[in-house]
């Protein structure tokens, strides 16, 4: 049984996990099937899951909340940098969970004593690891943008845990603060931020002249905006 249109896009990958998972990512139905199920229950999976998302994606104007809790399920977290890590719950004597980096491997040591595991404990302990993780990756990309395009140098990066706005720049002392929730967005949404902040460094504003240097940049930057007000 087929739920899909023509205009929607659909992605189909296999993993070594026995939970199946779906999600709207980059203007497309991303699913992630198990292979450690007959090919009958991938199906059955496959069909269930499209019917659910069929009806997230025709809703269309409710926001979609950036949330880490669903990636301890399926054991792996791709960022809009494009470091991807895999993800794996371990019991410690931890008092508290902590987050453990090991390459490309992220161990989630959580507390023995948990009889059931605690999805927000374990996504508050992610965020902060990520926020310490990824600040030089995001520093290297605003330089990346930055370079060719405006003279103006930024001299900190700040990545907030909890920000009522998607970025800030400090013109005068040079500071560019990001949410970390850019970091479960489209790559080119966190291009569109960073563009952004980075022409407040020259201009304070909003005037024609800041978006005029966005544009130079970035000519669909009209597009991105609209795209980035679906998330909260």
């Amino acid at each position: 049984m087929s739920h899909t249109s023509p205009e929607i896009p659909i992605q189909i990958t296999y993993h070594s996990q026995r939970s199946s998972t779906a999600r709207i990512r980059s203007g497309k139905i991303v699913l992630r099937i198990s292979n450690l199920v007959s090919r009958r229950e991938q199906q059955r999976h496959i069909d269930d899951l499209l019917e659910k998302m069929m009806k997230e994606w025709g809703k269309g104007k409710e926001k979609i909340a950036l949330s880490l809790r669903s990636v301890f399920e399926e054991g792996e977290i791709l960022l809009s940098t494009g470091v991807d890590y895999r993800i794996q719950v371990k019991k410690t004597h931890n008092e508290k969970c902590k987050i453990q980096k090991i390459g490309n491997m992220l161990m989630v040591l959580v507390p023995i004593g948990w009889r059931e595991f605690d999805a927000d404990e374990a996504e508050l302990a992610l965020w902060k690891f990520l926020v310490k993780d990824q600040r030089e990756v995001l520093k290297q990309r605003l330089n990346d943008l930055r370079v060719g395009w405006i003279g103006e140098e930024f001299s900190v990066v700040r990545l907030r845990e909890v920000m009522s706005r998607w970025g800030s720049c400090d013109k005068r002392r040079g500071i560019i603060m990001l949410s970390v929730k850019l970091l479960l967005v489209e790559p080119k949404l966190l291009d569109y931020v960073c563009v952004h902040e980075l022409a407040h460094l020259r201009y304070a504003d909003h005037s024609d002249l800041f978006w005029n240097l966005v544009s130079q940049k970035m000519p669909d930057w009209k597009v991105q905006r609209k795209r980035l007000r679906g998330y909260e």
